[in-house]
């Protein structure tokens, strides 16, 4: 059986990534984001599932392939997670969601590259690739979760689009006055 090293330590990346969204879900509780609080909370608690089975799954997988499969399906759950929630009208920032599902693609495409070049062409040595790829993936969530926690400019000043001069008539030309008279 390998060994398995986990970055331990009070300051190891994957710990700094789960005091971050820890961190951020306060923060987001504290200034009434919802949305904010929840996906930080979610993100966390993905997080802290990966990190807590990562030597128990490299353990048990003597073929190199389960390990794979187990985060592809532990990002797949993430993902459906979030879209449940954000189907449930709950709200997150359009660009949050896409980054997210852009960042598991890649995630994804990783991990069965990594399965590939385990098995099928050893040649390719695609180790150091793979954990660059996950490690800047794994930041950009972390940011991604930042973006949905502060507040944007919009939200700030609480314009939604729904004063008189976003909203123009568009039946009558735009004309504020024939809207105004009841033409």
């Amino acid at each position: 059986m390998e060994s398995c090293v986990v970055q331990s330590g009070l300051f190891g990346i994957g710990n700094l990534y789960l005091y971050t969204l820890v961190v951020l879900a306060g923060i987001a509780f504290t200034k009434r984001n919802l949305s904010g609080f929840w996906l930080a909370s979610v993100t966390a608690l993905f997080y802290a599932i990966s990190k807590a089975y990562h030597c128990e799954i490299k353990a048990f997988d003597q073929w190199h392939v389960l390990r794979y499969l187990f985060w592809v399906g532990l990002d797949l759950l993430y993902l459906c997670t979030v879209y449940l929630w954000v189907s449930k009208a709950w709200i997150i920032k359009k660009p949050v969601l896409q980054g997210l599902l852009i960042l598991h693609l890649f995630m994804w495409f990783l991990h069965c590259a990594r399965i590939v070049d385990i098995h099928l062409l050893p040649s390719l040595d695609m180790k150091d690739a793979y954990g660059i790829g996950i490690a800047v993936s794994n930041f950009f969530i972390v940011l991604l979760v930042v973006a949905q926690v502060i507040p944007s400019q919009k939200d700030l000043r609480g314009d939604y689009g729904n004063n008189n001069r976003t909203n123009r008539d568009r039946s009558r030309g735009g004309s504020f006055a024939a809207r105004n008279q009841g033409l």
